[in-house]
């Protein structure tokens, strides 16, 4: 018999720990729905794997939000994607550090404008590398003055390449020096000089 969401909303962490693929990949979104953030870390990896982007998709921002770093980093790219973009600004810091660039890229600029700005630094360089252009293009003036100097040297030519003059007027000097020639091979003149630096 299926488990009445708001009956399954009152299963404790234990219960959700002890669920098998099998289980899980059977349950409703209204089910994961009604999961309440206390009890959501109960969700172990290999149960989450087991799941779909919709059933990940109904998960509440606050219960995605205290789900195991093991189990965020056990999500697919369609799992990823199908978050809410409130759910990716939730994700605390020992979540964020387990982003593959497979989540990353799964991503859409919704669920990037969702992040704040201190959600970036605590990301792995090769996530800042996975962004796309329309991430890239989505980073606010802040995003990008938080992003550590090994974010900024993880950046593609043609991530940089992807930004306008008034986001690289938004860099710090010292991230413009962490620049490497390769990297700046890539921009135009108009850029460089947004940067400060000379063609």
């Amino acid at each position: 018999a299926i488990i009445p969401p708001e009956t399954f909303g009152q299963l404790p962490s234990e219960a959700l720990a002890a669920l098998q693929p099998e289980q899980a990949a059977a349950l409703t979104a209204a089910q994961m729905s009604q999961i309440k953030p206390k009890n959501a870390r109960g969700l172990q990896p290999e149960t989450i794997a087991a799941m779909t982007g919709e059933q990940m998709g109904a998960l509440r921002p606050a219960s995605v939000a205290r789900l195991a770093p093991a189990a965020i980093e056990a999500m697919t790219g369609e799992q990823m994607g199908a978050l809410r973009p409130a759910s990716v600004g939730r994700l605390v810091a020992a979540q964020l550090r387990r982003l593959m660039p497979s989540h990353i890229s799964a991503l859409q600029p919704e669920h990037i404008r969702a992040m704040k700005s201190k959600q970036f630094r605590k990301l792995k360089p090769a996530a800042i590398a996975a962004l796309n252009p329309d991430h890239i293009q989505s980073l606010a003036k802040a995003d990008l003055r938080g992003l550590r100097l090994r974010h900024i040297r993880a950046l593609t030519g043609e991530q940089l390449a992807q930004m306008a003059p008034r986001q690289l007027r938004s860099l710090k000097p010292k991230q413009v020096r962490a620049l490497t020639p390769a990297q700046l091979s890539e921009l135009t003149a108009s850029q460089r000089r947004a940067l400060g630096v000379r063609a």
